[in-house]
């Protein structure tokens, strides 16, 4: 049976495929423009800024404290829209 699965946005392809800066790059705008137009604790403004930490920390030490900075933000905002208990935010 053939199951078809919807297409993965582009800078999520980027990083599967080994290119973190490009992908990190991508969703640097996304991230703007998610945060411009739904607001910074929007749960996809909060997931992509998640991605791009992630893309980050791949790209060296020179980035890390960009990448933690991003991803214990995302955390936070989980925390606070999900609560403590909820399986995303332990």
């Amino acid at each position: 049976m053939l199951r078809l699965e919807p297409p993965q946005p582009a800078p999520l392809r980027l990083k599967q495929a080994g290119h973190h800066r490009a992908a990190a790059d991508a969703l640097e705008d996304a991230q703007q423009r998610a945060r411009r137009v739904l607001g910074p604790r929007a749960p996809v403004a909060v997931a992509i800024s998640h991605n791009r930490g992630l893309a980050l920390s791949r790209l060296g030490m020179d980035r890390l404290d960009e990448a933690v900075c991003l991803i214990r933000g995302a955390m936070e905002a989980r925390r606070e829209a999900l609560g403590e208990v909820h399986p995303d935010t332990l």
